[in-house]
């Protein structure tokens, strides 16, 4: 009856299996016998126990099994130690039989490579024999360190090699060899335990033993078919299986179980040893290879051939041994996966069809693909005329004055860049990105169709309309409407007794409105509710002041609390407000022309008319009219920054010169294209100058270079414009229509004044721009001024 596999019990240091219990020690009785062998004489003790076997007296138990033992023993007279091994007779008798005949056949062994049998007999009722005591260990213990150089490998495998030769001469089989059946006395291999000790270890020979022995070291037919396959070929795989754990340190299929080893040794060929030890020569490596052949005929013929290979390598002699061609590789193979390789037929026939078909198929795809880079030549060349194109848009657009021109050239070049990237797009992008430009933020109807000149207040909220319709008797000047940003109805509409004179004047928030009228009165009302708050009568009216274009010599205060008016005689009167009395007066016999708050209402620059040809402008406190400076300038015209710190005085020969707050110093002069007519105001605390030459386009110009930057077309009087928060221009157009616009300034720029600034004989405009080699700075030069951009981070140098 065959145990079942989960009833053996498995060497933990052999791997074999047996159905008797491990011997002391942990291990099979056959490794325990090979222990007696690996001892050392000078490891045993010559204190006797009392017991004997036949002429032996047991110095110590080494191993037991079900039905043997090993023991180490001494032989009186002869003061050596031997190995010792006994069994029980009359338990098994073909157990006993084969125990007889093994020692019949060892003792006529006689080789120095194999272990030594001395004496045999019965003692009792076991059957002994004896045998050398061997102090070197095995190859087992040698092989759990490390595996061995091959050329140390070599010579103690050839011997090996011999010990077969010398056993299959003999007509003698080991069947079980291994490692830990190779002893080593003083390197000296000895071959041990010619299938006895398995006989010893497994008790009743049951046929899972008989069949097994040891499976990582049986060859695959003795795995399928037991010991009756048992040949000398079967010995040569043995051999093969630790020639192939001498040089790799492990046994070709390690770690399969007994139960998975038959399929793997019969499917898969073992991992090539140069693969786990690159630096075996490849002879080496066909000789171990041959020895593990699945199939036996094509194993070495006899153990002699083996050992003459082996002596051909050692001394440097070509080998009779090949490697397994690929085609050979291919064939087995296919013996083996008869079912795959039908598979992979199947897949080449099929792959071979379709070679044929692809041939085809790629014949009308050469000549598709001729006419599609034919179209694709062509679409790229398409595509390369847009990208001229939109590039050569955005630079078109980038030299006009337009508003939103800097976003119409970007949305150009990204166009551009769709098709391709380059560093002509890069160059134009920055070019658009330096440019100033005005975007509309919203609008604001002022729901009338009538002509009408319009004033906005500083801050945007109020306009007020001085309505022009024509009438039977001529132009109609008495009538004014006023409307609020956000109110569909309008804050009141009013008619005056006498023509209205000048433009209108709101202070800051538009709570107030100031008129001058033809009937010398000026009047002045809130806005909401719409009221009249006081009226200033007796204005002389006279000379260039009677004239409706000209009359500018009021203003109301920022805050509505005051109103600065040019008094008859000469100088400027401050006037409270509501109450309507005079606090304060300039006395200067000059007529005041002009009269400009500044945006904080801290000063009041008042444009004076002596004679025609010398004029100059008054700076005034803005608290009690105090004379604080004198701005020495042919000027009549100006307009403040909206930080308060400078003024620019527009001059008859179309310049622009700025002034300093309150020290009255000259900074820069501003070059203005000629005919100019009225300065509307600064943007960006002077970066931008906004004026109306005639016809009814605003222009806007860069403070400093005078380089008209932008033209807003359709924009009606300079009154009709505002600052709000600074930055935001409010203009209003003919159609009365306010507008905010929102200027998108040069990013990271600034003015640096040069020490010596250079000679061109250009003019102030900007005559020289280059960049640094990595495009990361910009210069702008013109004869003044030096301008330094960092293009990457914004900042200026």
């Amino acid at each position: 009856m065959t145990p079942r596999p989960d009833s053996l019990s498995v060497c933990p240091r052999c791997g074999s299996t047996s159905a008797e219990p491990l011997a002391q020690g942990g291990v099979c009785l056959r490794c325990a016998g090979l222990r007696a062998l690996s001892f050392g004489a000078a490891d045993l003790s010559a204190t006797e126990t009392g017991e004997r076997i036949g002429p032996y007296d047991v110095v110590e138990e080494l191993g037991r099994g079900g039905m043997g033992r090993v023991v180490a023993a001494c032989q009186p007279g002869h003061d050596r130690i031997v190995a010792v091994k006994s069994i029980r007779t009359g338990v098994d008798s073909e157990l006993e039989l084969r125990f007889r005949r093994e020692i019949q056949t060892l003792s006529r062994l006689r080789h120095p490579n194999i272990v030594a049998i001395h004496d045999s007999g019965r003692a009792g009722d076991s059957l002994y024999f004896s045998m050398d005591y061997i102090e070197g260990g095995d190859l087992a213990a040698r092989l759990d360190r490390h595996a061995l150089p091959w050329g140390e490998a070599v010579p103690l495998l050839r011997k090996v090699a011999r010990a077969l030769v010398y056993l299959h001469a003999q007509g003698v089989l080991h069947r079980d060899l291994k490692p830990s059946n190779i002893l080593l006395d003083d390197a000296e291999p000895k071959l041990a335990d010619f299938g006895l000790a398995a006989q010893l270890e497994a008790g009743d020979l049951t046929a899972l033993t008989r069949i097994l022995g040891t499976p990582h070291y049986l060859a695959p037919e003795a795995l399928l078919k037991g010991s009756t396959a048992a040949t000398a070929a079967g010995d040569l795989y043995s051999f093969g299986v630790v020639f192939y754990e001498t040089l790799t340190g492990r046994t070709p299929f390690a770690g399969a179980s007994p139960e998975g080893l038959l399929n793997l040794v019969q499917t898969v060929e073992p991992p090539a040893i140069r693969q786990l030890v690159p630096s075996v020569p490849r002879d080496l490596e066909t000789i171990c290879l041959k020895c593990l052949d699945r199939d036996p005929s094509r194993r070495y013929a006899t153990a002699a051939a083996l050992e003459e290979d082996l002596a051909s390598f050692q001394d440097g002699r070509p080998i009779l041994a090949r490697p397994i061609s690929r085609a050979e590789q291919l064939v087995r193979w296919t013996r083996r996966r008869p079912e795959l390789a039908a598979i992979w037929m199947l897949v080449f026939v099929v792959a071979a069809g379709a070679t044929t078909a692809a041939v085809r198929i790629a014949r009308e795809q050469t000549r598709t693909a001729a006419a599609l880079a034919e179209a694709n030549a062509a679409n790229a060349l398409a595509r390369e005329r847009l990208r001229t194109a939109h590039l050569a848009e955005a630079r078109a657009v980038i030299h006009t004055t337009a508003p939103g021109r800097r976003a119409q050239a970007l949305a150009a070049l990204t166009e551009a860049a769709a098709v391709r990237p380059g560093l002509d797009l890069r160059d134009a992008a920055l070019a658009a990105l330096t440019t100033v430009d005005l975007d509309p933020v919203d609008t604001w109807n002022l729901q009338t169709s009538d002509p009408a000149d319009t004033v906005l207040s500083a801050n945007g909220t109020v306009a007020a309309l001085r309505l022009r319709f024509p009438t039977i008797e001529g132009t109609d000047k008495h009538t004014m409407l006023l409307r609020e940003r956000g109110r569909d109805e309008p804050l009141g509409e009013i008619t005056t007794p006498a023509p209205i004179l000048g433009p209108l004047s709101l202070d800051t928030e538009g709570n107030l409105l100031a008129v001058r009228l033809e009937d010398a009165t000026l009047r002045i009302w809130s806005t909401r509710p719409l009221s009249p708050v006081c009226t200033l009568e007796k204005l002389s009216i006279s000379g260039p002041l009677a004239r409706d274009d000209q009359n500018a010599d009021y203003a109301l205060s920022p805050s509505g609390r005051s109103l600065a008016i040019g008094h008859p005689g000469g100088g400027v009167d401050l006037v409270a407000l509501p109450q309507g009395n005079v606090i304060a007066t300039w006395a200067s016999p000059q007529i005041a022309q002009t009269l400009r708050y500044s945006p904080d209402g801290r000063w009041i620059a008042v444009g004076r008319v002596e004679d025609p040809s010398c004029r100059t402008v008054a700076l005034l406190d803005g608290q009690d009219a105090r004379q604080v400076g004198t701005l020495e300038v042919l000027a009549n015209l100006g307009w403040w920054t909206t930080d308060s710190r400078k003024i620019g005085l527009i001059t008859a020969d179309n310049g622009c010169t700025w002034f300093t707050v309150p020290d009255c110093r000259r900074t820069v002069r501003t070059n203005l294209p000629p005919a100019h007519t009225d300065v509307a105001t600064m943007l960006a605390a002077g970066d931008l100058l906004a004026y109306h030459p005639p016809g009814t386009a605003l222009h806007l110009l860069d403070s400093t270079t005078g380089r008209t930057e932008l033209i807003l077309p359709f924009v009606g009087s300079s009154s009709g414009m505002a600052i709000r928060q600074g930055t935001e221009l409010l203009t209003s157009s003919i159609t009365n229509v306010i507008t905010n616009w929102k200027p998108t300034p040069r990013p990271g720029w600034r003015i640096i004044p040069a020490a010596n600034p250079p000679s061109t004989g250009y003019g102030t405009g900007a005559h020289a721009l280059d960049a640094s080699a990595d495009r990361r700075w910009i210069v702008v030069a013109d004869g003044t001024h030096f301008v330094v951009h960092d293009v990457a981070s914004g900042r200026t140098a």
